[in-house]
C-alpha cells in the first residue's frame, strides 16, 4: 500500500463525541492529512480550509456512501443509539457501524479505526455488551488492510465531573487492591492521539489496543508534552 504523507484523506465520526472533538482537532492539525471529511448529525459548527462538513440523517445513510471515500476511517460515535440498535446477530449487519465499515470497503477505504470500550466482550454480563462484542468480531471479519479497535475504559477530560469520577475509580482501584487497574479512566485527548497516531504507521491487519496499552500510551504523552500547570 503506498501511504503519501500529506496526501491523506481522513473520514470522522463523530466530531461530538468525547474522543471525536479531540480526533478532529488532531487531524485538521496533522501534516499528514489534506482533507479531514467530518460526518456528522449536526450542522457545521466551525470551518477550517481542510475541512468538509457532511450532515447526514442516521436512518438515510444511503444518501452519503458516495462521499465516504478517504484513507482512513476513525469511528468515534459514542450515541446510545449506537450500542441499543444491536438486539441480536441478525441485526448487528443493519446496525450503523457495520454499514458504514460496509460502505468503506466498497469505496477502498483501506485503514479503520474502530472505538470500542474494554467493558465490551463475550464475558460481559449486560446483553447490550455481548451483542456489541458480536459486532467487533464480524468487523474483525471484514478485509481492511489494517484494523485498529481501541478499548478504553471510562474516559476522563478536564471537567470537574470527569475529575471527580477519576478520583473515585483510584480510590475503589485502591481499596481493592489493584485488581480494577486495567478499568483506571483515560483522558478522551490521550485516547484520540493514540488513534490518529496508529493510523500513521504501517501495521497490517488486526490491532487491538487495550485499556492498558492505551494508559501507557497515555502516560508516554505526558511525559512528552507535560501540561502547564
Amino acid at each position: 500500500m503506498e501511504i503519501i504523507k500529506g496526501q491523506k484523506t481522513a473520514i470522522l465520526f463523530d466530531p461530538h463525541s468525547k474522543v471525536g472533538r479531540y480526533c478532529l482537532d488532531l487531524l485538521l492539525d496533522h501534516e499528514a492529512y489534506e482533507l479531514v471529511l467530518v460526518f456528522s448529525e449536526m450542522k457545521k459548527n466551525r470551518r477550517h480550509p481542510k475541512l468538509k462538513w457532511i450532515q447526514y440523517h442516521y436512518d438515510k445513510l444511503d444518501q452519503i456512501i458516495e462521499y465516504l471515500k478517504g484513507d482512513d476511517l476513525f469511528w468515534c460515535r459514542s450515541s446510545f443509539k449506537d450500542w441499543t440498535e444491536i438486539t441480536d446477530t441478525s441485526s448487528i449487519r443493519t446496525s450503523l457501524p457495520f454499514k458504514v465499515a460496509w460502505a468503506a470497503l466498497q469505496n477502498d477505504i483501506s485503514q479503520f479505526l474502530f472505538l470500542s470500550s474494554t467493558m465490551v466482550g463475550s464475558q460481559s454480563w449486560l446483553p447490550v455488551l455481548k451483542q456489541r462484542s458480536e459486532l467487533e468480531k464480524i468487523i474483525q471479519e471484514l478485509p481492511f488492510w489494517a484494523l485498529h479497535i481501541f478499548k478504553p475504559p471510562i474516559l476522563i477530560d478536564h471537567s470537574p465531573s470527569s475529575r471527580w469520577g477519576e478520583n473515585l475509580a483510584k480510590k475503589i482501584s485502591d481499596f481493592a487492591g489493584g485488581i480494577f487497574d486495567n478499568y483506571r479512566p483515560v483522558e478522551s485527548e490521550a485516547v484520540a492521539r493514540a488513534m490518529v497516531d496508529q493510523a500513521q504507521q504501517i501495521k497490517k491487519g488486526l490491532s487491538i489496543y487495550s485499556s492498558e496499552d492505551l494508559q501507557r500510551m497515555a502516560e508516554a504523552y505526558i511525559t512528552k508534552t507535560p501540561r502547564k500547570i
